[in-house]
């Protein structure tokens, strides 16, 4: 298991860094699977000039 995996399960929470770089920290109660996560609906985009594409979200996780 990778480190950060295993910090966040332990702390049951885990820490960003912004590209300014501010951190910030969520709670993470659990991990969840890949299966659970493509489940979720995508990210509303609808404030951005040039939203991107749900295949470029997923294309990574294609077999």
């Amino acid at each position: 298991m990778k480190r950060q995996q295993r910090t966040a399960r332990e702390a049951r929470r885990s820490t960003l860094s912004s590209q300014r770089g501010k951190r910030s920290t969520v709670p993470v109660p659990r991990l969840r699977t890949v299966e659970d996560c493509m489940r979720d609906p995508m990210p509303d985009q609808s404030w951005m000039d040039r939203p991107i594409p749900e295949e470029k979200f997923t294309r990574w996780l294609a077999p």
